[in-house]
């Protein structure tokens, strides 16, 4: 009987910051939070810090370390994101790097005639479905603004497209609350049936 070797498989990492340099910039930020404070201009942003032990200072909300230490503590060191049909493919946790596409471009090369041109959201749906032929690809972001589309909803003409073009997670941009709903609304019924955004995520804010 041929003998199984054991060998180890090796996870190589790039690293850009030692421990301590990372726990230098973190106390740094605690700092900062507590004692210069934050410019909050969401009024219902500022009420919840405020109700959750912050205190205001003129114009600025001031955190005390042990606030933002305990929400650290309590974020869940583990975010699955699946499929529209329900395979884990994107699990966001330590030691974990996942690729995908970029976003926002205002045009693009025509691939027929090979000329520079503006984005149409036909363009979006095409890449969204070219990522989700591509295994190394893991999730989907809108390739472009749509130029023939309201620039009021592009976003959200970008999330259709792209929902129609893959069943990878999707990671989106939004423009306010509103467009927020409105694209869970739409995102909610492409799950399986009875397994929703609630319990699959595959959905992404990306704030900028």
């Amino acid at each position: 009987m041929t003998r199984q070797i054991n060998v180890e498989t090796l996870h190589p990492q790039t690293r850009m910051l030692s421990d301590e340099q990372i726990q230098a910039i973190h106390h740094s930020t605690l700092d900062i939070l507590s004692q210069t404070g934050i410019v909050m201009k969401n009024k219902r942003a500022e009420e919840l810090l405020l109700e959750a032990g912050a205190h205001k200072m003129g114009d600025r909300i001031k955190l005390p370390a042990h606030l933002v230490q305990n929400a650290l503590l309590a974020a869940p060191p583990r975010i699955p994101m699946h499929t529209r049909t329900g395979v884990l493919s994107m699990p966001l946790e330590s030691g974990k790097v996942f690729f995908g596409t970029g976003s926002d471009c205002n045009f693009t090369i025509d691939l027929e005639s090979g000329e520079r041109r503006p984005v149409l959201l036909k363009d979006v749906q095409d890449i969204a479905r070219l990522c989700d032929g591509l295994e190394n690809i893991d999730f989907v972001m809108s390739m472009g603004v749509s130029s023939d589309v309201s620039p009021m909803h592009h976003y959200i003409h970008g999330i259709v497209a792209m929902l129609r073009g893959s069943v990878k997670p999707i990671v989106f941009t939004a423009n306010g609350l509103q467009d927020m709903q409105t694209i869970y609304q739409i995102a909610c019924p492409t799950s399986p049936v009875g397994l929703l955004l609630r319990r699959f995520a595959r959905l992404s804010w990306l704030h900028k």
